[in-house]
């Protein structure tokens, strides 16, 4: 865990902003957490084919991030077309 999470700050500070769930902002530096945006990390698997809740996180963050991203497109999209999607 260590090792992933050495690598994920790694991540956070070539980036311009990131996408992470509360247990990673907690963890990050402070001055990572300023360019940092949390989502939930509950996602209904059941309308995926993932198992596992590594997955359930991933699913979480992957469909927020799409979400914010069609809104600052100006391109609408609706929740159950970015669940199709995933």
């Amino acid at each position: 865990m260590d090792e992933y999470f050495a690598a994920k700050q790694k991540l956070l500070v070539q980036s311009d902003t990131a996408y992470v769930s509360k247990t990673i902002y907690d963890m990050v530096l402070p001055a990572l957490q300023k360019k940092t945006h949390i989502y939930p990390t509950a996602y209904d698997l059941r309308t995926t084919q993932f198992i596992g809740e590594h997955n359930e996180k991933n699913c979480a963050l992957t469909f927020e991030v799409v979400k914010a991203f069609c809104a600052q497109v100006q391109s609408i999209r609706n929740d159950e077309e970015i669940r199709h999607a995933i």
